[in-house]
């Protein structure tokens, strides 16, 4: 794992030196009054994280949503809430992480419950985008009404539709059918893939979790390094970039 304080022991340093040996002595001293605080890498780290966040919410407060959580402990005792979320992206599903929160006293279901609906209002996310939460291995099962089969019955007569069952994932396949005439299965087929089938996610992020905050680390606020890690969102470097301002050193 890098040091927080590799800007300051390496990367300026370095680029000192190159400025000094490609450019001039006067370049290099402009470089030098690039202020580093010893805290200049966790900032970074944590607003490309809420950057990630943000773009994330921006997403699922208008989508159905399923979640899957798991809950451990630190290295430092501290029992910690994992939580990551399934959301359909035009004729996919995307996976990402929600957030990584510590459970401040015991892992009750009243207490993730509560870390759970906190993060919804303060984010503004509806519960009722919310159709499914897995935290074992079973799936809940979907009925069809009568009108449901008839349609079926329908599809599996089209030889177009099943040249493309064909080309494409079940998960794409009956995601596409929202735009043709078989909106209404297409809303049931997705309650099925949409929620998790087990807590790997879970499983493999603590993993990242454990690899990140060591004995040696054991009062790293983690979740910034572990969003940054395990989610599939890019931050807006260019964004981020305008709303930075040059500062020099006194």
């Amino acid at each position: 794992m890098v040091s927080y304080r590799i800007a300051e022991t390496l990367i300026k340093p370095c680029l000192i030196d190159i400025a000094t040996c490609m450019l001039d002595e006067k370049s290099a001293k402009q470089l030098s009054t690039i202020s580093l605080s010893n805290n200049t890498v966790a900032r970074r780290i944590a607003d490309l994280a809420t950057n990630v966040e943000k773009t994330l919410v921006s997403i699922i407060k208008y989508r159905k949503i399923a979640l899957q959580m798991d809950e451990s402990t630190d290295v430092a005792g501290l029992a910690i809430l994992l939580v990551f979320v399934r959301y359909e992206n035009m004729h996919s599903f995307e996976e990402d992480l929600l957030f990584c929160r510590p459970l401040l006293s015991n892992t009750t279901g009243v207490q993730i419950f509560g870390l759970l609906d906190g993060f919804f209002t303060e984010n503004m996310i509806p519960w009722t985008n919310c159709i499914d939460v897995c935290t074992d291995v079973c799936m809940k099962p979907s009925s069809l009404s009568s009108s449901d089969y008839e349609r079926l019955i329908d599809l599996t007569s089209d030889l177009t539709l099943k040249s493309s069952l064909n080309s494409n994932s079940y998960a794409e396949f009956w995601l596409s059918l929202k735009d043709k005439s078989y909106e209404g299965l297409s809303e049931k087929a997705k309650t099925l893939f949409l929620p998790f089938a087990t807590t790997y996610l879970c499983e493999s992020g603590f993993s990242s979790y454990a690899a990140t905050k060591t004995k040696y680390r054991n009062r790293l606020k983690i979740e910034p390094d572990l969003r940054l890690q395990l989610s599939k969102i890019k931050p807006d470097i260019a964004k981020l970039c305008q709303n930075k301002q040059p500062h020099t050193s006194h």
